[in-house]
């Protein structure tokens, strides 16, 4: 620890003790008038200073209080005799030119005898004993407090008892459900718990010691606890015992600890007794004298208990309702809290630092601003002007639908054409023809859907392709006499949201690709259209636009892919072009276009931005697209420290980077940059080195090997000053390697893939997200999935488009959670996880099975022997639609009875090596049926028969069978079985 950190660790310590003792005193009073529960919320912001006091420093630009010290050091005198003196010394009693000194040498440390032979002295500053003390005492109370944790949580597993049923089972239960707990702590007899308890911050256990207990003293108790579950006490245990440890030299953090808890059992009865009569009140004291003894737990476990003075205070508040809550003075009290916040961030003198660049802070700033307050409004392209016609006009239909209002709408061909299609609504034997189509596709690409509140209508949506990447989509709504209007024309890709904040919806849709987008927003009841492409070639000429990210929007903002200068083609090994970044965020007058401030200013952007960067026989060099030479930009790059020790192809002799290295160099801003060079060496690998500049690109250091990397990287990503990415080739495990303090240390990144091969190939920086592509290898899958991160690569989200899917551990164990719009949904815990023993998950996406998009996860044993899948999906609600099983993933999709929906087909094993079957999964309106396929098997001749081993073989698809004896295995055969799909018998999944 910094002696910076530490003089502010004593400064929180000294100012938030003061304010426990204040509060202390104030105690009486308030437990008087006041309910605890905002007591205890006092005590625990008082926890979250002392933990978090430490790392506050005022602003810039302050005047900084400073807290003098003495300049006191331990001098340690070592004599010949080898008998130490010890002395503080301060200033006036050491000095290198102490007044009256004769010659300006070391002032004596005492009066004393001069001694025949000189003194060898060593100082030690005080703050530093300092430091070593509070360490020591620190780890020793953390290991106090660990060790007794654990023989704890041994006790309890050893002696403790769960209950599943009977009366207290029952009860518990019944509790549990008038609480409205889901996952609620598990039951347990604990005969050595002395009272009741609950226990285990993260696994929480209810405690009882024994199991006479009336109902109703159970139902109180039961309460009692469930109330401190509820309210996550045991987690604000471990909060005060680790400020408590942080803070162990002052008894006043002791004090907070012991009122804390105090308050936070008088918290719990008044919510409790909530709603109680009188009654129920003095029952309810009843029961806390029955059971008050003295709770031999943890210190991270509540009591159902307390000394005898905190007891009649307790009795005394049950006894008395009607306390204020007492949120004022809490208020005022956590103002004094800010105040000492504000006291705690000293800083003391000390060499001055650079402030964090802004690319590291990642702000951004607003570059441009395109204004729509002088468009003309839209009007909608002619069309066909609605005709009606009678039913017998029409020919093929390819397309009918009733939308929920009950409008028909129909789509034919005109009889004898094979070009001429027109959309109509029916009205009773005629047809109102709206829309002509003129080519030659078919209704298989087309569809209608129901769109409300656009634009001040409510009306469908007809999608027809219209030619070679153009898919139409076109809204239609009906005037005051039923005729249908066209009210937008969209192409490809469509957005339909309030973008700009007004509370009404708009249009957003992006034609050839994400490169061209085109707005439509309403404004005093009129409609305008704006070329959003053409408004950002208009205002930043020399800007290419790469293309926009609409599945993945920044706050409400649409990331934007740009390069400056011309586009040149430099082939598949030549210097990287330069991407950058931005948002666009639409206002309802005007679209504001974000860059991050690295990028800024917009004037010298195409000076670092718009150049190709490489190495030349090791000298640094760029050049403008379409410039034929190379202009140096510095010396040539010192080789590897690496090299010196290196006799390989001259590494240990060179005094430059030579050779013809895989070099990915780019520049984030004006002055920083990026330099990786691969060399391989022989065919069983590769080494890559990171170099940085941070004067334009003049001068490269490096700042060491990738020791994890042993092929040739696959993508780099160069984001700013501080954060980069390299993912490396499919090889030895495909690391993805990422950094965030400039390239000093780099960390591999966690993604949710197991047992397969990946190669990731696209990584793109999306305002403040990360989105990476990779292709995956496997024996059951093979595709691509996009991994997404919103915290520079520290974890990574599987996306799934609308949705992205994450793992994180909680209190149970490891959990899938689902993203979307900002807001977090927690998947059921996985099975058979264990904290203990944790086991590799995996992530994957699917496509179409059963009707249905989503994901699967899948929980494999640390040896690899047994993967269990769950097939989810998320429609509305997250559900479960199927699971498999077995030594490794084996299913395979097929449309089974040819409408056009693969089923799912599991090939299941029950054990390592042990007996397969085949599960069957289909679609049934909005539930799923299962089947297995025993019945089209022949059963075993002879007794001394195993039960047949059953596979689904996907290339002849039929249902196979291993016969297998017990005693003689040359017996053993093989028969094959025709999945005969109306046989199947299908019952409800569960």
């Amino acid at each position: 620890m910094s002696d910076l950190l530490f003089l502010n660790l004593l400064r929180t310590s000294l100012i938030v003790g003061a304010l426990t003792l204040i509060l202390t005193l104030l105690s009486p009073f308030w437990d008087r008038r006041f309910s605890a529960r905002w007591k205890k919320r006092l005590w625990y912001l008082l926890s979250l200073v002392l933990l978090a006091g430490i790392f506050f420093s005022i602003p810039g630009g302050r005047a900084p209080i400073v807290v003098a010290l003495p300049e006191q050091t331990i001098q340690v005198v070592h004599r010949q005799s080898g008998i130490p003196r010890v002395q503080a010394a301060t200033p006036e009693t050491v000095a290198p030119h102490a007044p009256g000194h004769p010659g300006g040498g070391e002032a004596p440390l005492m009066d004393a005898p001069t001694s025949p032979a000189p003194a060898a002295q060593t100082s030690v500053p005080l703050l530093h004993v300092l430091k070593v003390v509070w360490l020591l005492g620190a780890a020793g109370m953390l290991t106090h407090q660990l060790i007794k944790e654990r023989h704890f949580q041994h006790r309890l597993r050893r002696w403790a008892k769960p209950v599943e049923c009977g009366r207290l089972a029952e009860t518990y239960r019944a509790t549990c459900g008038e609480r409205g707990c889901v996952r609620p702590p598990r039951l347990f007899l604990y005969a050595d718990a002395g009272g009741p308890m609950l226990a285990g911050p993260f696994h929480p256990r209810l405690l009882l010691p024994d199991a006479d207990l009336t109902e109703d003293d159970a139902l109180w108790i039961f309460r009692h606890e469930l109330t401190h579950w509820s309210n996550h006490d045991l987690l604000w245990k471990v909060l005060l015992l680790a400020a408590h440890i942080l803070h162990w030299f002052n008894p006043a953090v002791w004090l907070l600890r012991r009122m804390a808890g105090q308050d936070m059992e008088r918290a719990c009865d008044e919510q409790v007794l909530a709603h109680a009569a009188l009654e129920d009140r003095r029952f309810y004291g009843i029961v806390l004298l029955n059971v008050l003894q003295k709770c031999r737990g943890s210190a991270l476990s509540t009591g159902f208990s307390g000394g005898k003075r905190v007891l009649a205070e307790r009795l005394e508040g049950i006894m008395s309702p009607g306390k204020g809550r007492g949120a004022l003075p809490a208020i005022l009290c956590m103002l004094a809290a800010v105040c000492a916040v504000t006291l705690v961030a000293c800083t003391v003198t000390s060499p001055a630092r650079q402030e964090p660049s802004a690319s590291h802070a990642g702000e951004s700033t607003v570059a441009a601003t395109l204004p729509l307050t002088d468009l003309s409004s839209y009007a909608p392209p002619p069309g066909m002007e609605p005709d009606l016609v009678p039913t017998n006009a029409m020919g093929e239909v390819l397309l009918e639908q009733t939308l929920p209002d009950g409008t028909e709408i129909v789509l034919y061909r005109e009889p004898g054409s094979a070009y001429t299609k027109y959309w109509a609504l029916r009205q009773g034997d005629s047809l109102l023809r709206f829309c002509m189509e003129e080519s030659a596709y078919g209704g298989g690409s087309c569809a209608v859907e129901a769109y409300a509140d656009l634009f001040g209508h409510s009306g469908f949506r007809i999608e027809v392709p219209r030619g070679a990447g153009y898919q139409a989509f076109d809204y239609f709504y009906l005037d005051e006499e039923g005729v249908p209007r066209l009210l937008a024309d969209c192409a490809n890709l469509v957005v339909e949201h309030d973008l700009n904040g007004d509370g009404e919806k708009e249009l957003l849709y992006f034609y050839h690709g994400t490169g061209e987008a085109v707005y439509y927003f309403g404004r005093n009841g009129t409609i305008y259209k704006a070329d959003v492409t053409g408004l950002l070639r208009e205002r930043f000429p020399d800007w290419t636009i790469e293309g926009m990210d609409p599945e993945h929007w920044d706050n409400g903002c649409l990331p934007l892919i740009y390069r400056v200068g011309a586009a040149e083609d430099t082939g598949e090994y030549g210097p990287e072009k330069i991407l950058l970044s931005a948002l666009l965020c639409f206002t309802p007058d005007a679209i504001e276009v974000l860059i991050p401030e690295a990028q800024a200013p917009l004037d010298n952007q195409s000076e670092w931005a718009g150049r190709y960067y490489t190495l030349l026989d090791g000298v640094p060099v760029a050049r403008y697209a379409g410039e034929t030479g190379w202009t140096p930009l510095g010396p040539a790059v010192a080789p590897p420290r690496e090299w010196e020790y290196e006799d390989l192809a001259g590494r240990d002799t060179a005094t430059t980077l030579f050779g013809e290295p895989g070099i990915s160099m780019q520049m984030v801003d004006a002055q920083n940059g990026w330099l990786a060079a691969t060399y391989g060496h022989g065919v069983g690998g590769a080494d890559t080195y990171v170099y940085r500049t941070h004067d334009g690109g003049g001068t490269w250091t490096e700042t060491g090997q990738l020791l994890q990397a042993a092929w040739w990287p696959s993508k780099t990503a160069f984001f700013d000053n501080e954060h980069a990415i390299i993912s490396i080739g499919r090889f030895n495990g495909s690391p993805v390697l990422i950094t965030h303090d400039g390239g000093e240390t780099w960390n591999r990144a966690d993604l949710p893939f197991y047992g397969d091969t990946w190669e990731v190939w696209d990584i793109r920086r999306l305002g403040t997200q990360i989105v990476m592509t990779a292709t995956v290898f496997g024996d059951a899958y093979t595709g691509d999935e996009t991994l997404i991160s919103y915290d520079w690569g520290k974890t990574w989200l599987l996306d799934r488009g609308e949705y992205q899917v994450g793992l994180r551990q909680n209190r149970d164990g490891m959990e899938a959670y689902v993203r979307q719009g900002g807001a977090e949904t927690a998947v059921e815990p996985i099975p058979d996880w264990d904290a203990d023993f944790p086991r590799p998950v995996e992530l994957r996406s699917f496509e179409n099975i059963m009707g249905w998009n989503g994901f699967l996860l899948s929980n494999h044993t640390m040896t690899g022997t047994t993967t269990h899948t769950y097939y989810i999906v998320e429609d509305h609600d997250i559900v479960q639609i199927a699971d498999s099983f077995g030594f490794q993933r084996d299913d395979h999709f097929v449309d089974l009875d040819g409408d056009g929906v693969r089923e799912l087909i599991c090939n299941v094993a029950y054990n390592i090596g042990g007996t397969g079957d085949v599960m069957i999964y289909r679609r049934s309106g909005d539930a799923v049926e299962v089947a297995g396929v025993n019945h089209l098997i022949d059963p075993p001749q002879s007794p001394m028969m195993r039960m047949p081993s059953k596979r689904y073989d996907e290339s002849t698809g039929a249902i196979v069978a291993d016969y297998h004896y017990y005693d003689t295995p040359e017996k053993d055969y093989t028969r094959a079985f025709s999945l005969q799909y109306d046989a199947l018998a299908f019952s409800p999944y569960e």
